[in-house]
């Protein structure tokens, strides 16, 4: 008599985790905070208005909270990441529905890059010369003197 064995699939598929991982596109509502987990890990938390629907965003990724700390309010940004719908009751009890956003990348979307140096150096001036988050912000380029463009050269029309 042969034995016949069957594998349980069961085991071995992954399961449905229901994450929604979606691209949001929206306006910094307001600047950005870096802050510290107990283990040191740094991390940034935001809020992004995207159409009529306020999306709170918090980041892990060094880039993505390099990107995030380099916005200011009013700028605009793509970021994509794990969305994931809330619920709460305000004060009146009325049941109120909000977005949260693990964000793995953060896109700036129209700002100038003189802008963005303008704003590190500030957050880098701001900060402690042994501060941590000093390391996840963009270095400032240092402006290149433009040579004049040569003009003086004939053109065959």
């Amino acid at each position: 008599m042969t034995t016949q064995t069957t594998k349980d699939y069961r085991k071995t598929e992954p399961k449905a985790t229901g994450e929604i991982i979606a691209t949001v596109r929206g306006a910094i509502i307001e600047q950005a905070v870096a802050r510290t987990t107990r283990k040191g890990a740094t991390f940034a938390t935001a809020r992004l208005q995207a159409g009529d629907q306020r999306v709170s965003v918090i980041t892990f990724q060094a880039d993505a909270v390099a990107a995030l700390l380099a916005l200011g309010a009013g700028e605009l940004a793509t970021l994509t990441g794990k969305l994931t719908l809330k619920n709460w009751s305000d004060k009146n009890g009325t049941v109120r529905a909000g977005l949260d956003l693990v964000a793995d990348s953060v896109t700036p979307l129209g700002a100038s890059r003189s802008t963005t140096d303008q704003r590190a150096s500030a957050a880098l001036a701001s900060m402690a010369p042994d501060d941590p988050l000093r390391t996840l912000l963009p270095p400032t380029a240092a402006p290149t003197p433009s040579a004049a463009p040569d003009f003086d050269d004939e053109i065959p029309f």
